[in-house]
């Protein structure tokens, strides 16, 4: 009739990230497959982007309303007048006038374009406490100073003879010992 009801009998082998129903020629098939899929996709996010960016660099006619809000925000465009103004700017500037008269969500976008809406920032303590954990981790260990080095370089400091200590002349041994 209409098929089976999927179960763990009959989808065994074909859940994500399983293999053991497949030959090596499937799999790299379907790797292949995915690969393929994957980078049409890429590309078609690319090319979405290359033509967002060229439409929101336009420079369309303005409406005296539109106009109004630009000045009133005190945006100032480019050009020899000043009076060109992209739809980039247009765009932004609509988002702040509604900002302006209270829509949150308006509010929230800013803050997120700006990079500074709660996820962002947490995600920022979030990698910033990964990285001091990362230097505690890796950080060469602290030597306690035990006077090693000092002493080493006491004993360098001797040129000859003449520095030898008169306890350390004779060898270290008592003079008692030599009368014997």
């Amino acid at each position: 009739m209409g098929g089976e009801v999927a179960n763990d009998e009959n989808i065994k082998g074909y859940q994500f990230g399983s293999t053991e129903k497949r030959t090596a020629e499937e799999q790299r098939e379907l790797k292949s497959k995915g690969g393929k899929a994957s980078g049409i996709a890429r590309r078609r996010k690319r090319d979405a982007r290359k033509i967002m960016e060229s439409v929101l660099k336009s420079k369309p006619v303005m409406d005296a309303e539109t106009r109004k809000v630009v000045d009133r925000l005190g945006i100032q465009g480019s050009g020899k007048n000043k009076d060109q103004y992209d739809l980039e700017l247009i765009a932004t500037a609509a988002l702040m006038q509604k900002a302006m008269r209270g829509d949150v969500k308006a509010h929230r976008l800013i803050l997120e374009i700006m990079g500074e809406d709660a996820a962002t920032n947490r995600e920022r303590e979030r990698m910033e406490h990964e990285r001091q954990m990362l230097e505690m981790q890796y950080a060469p260990p602290e030597v306690a100073d035990d006077g090693f080095i000092e002493a080493l370089n006491a004993v360098n400091a001797f040129d000859g003879p003449e520095d030898v200590p008169m306890d350390l002349e004779d060898g270290g041994e008592d003079e008692d010992s030599d009368a014997e």
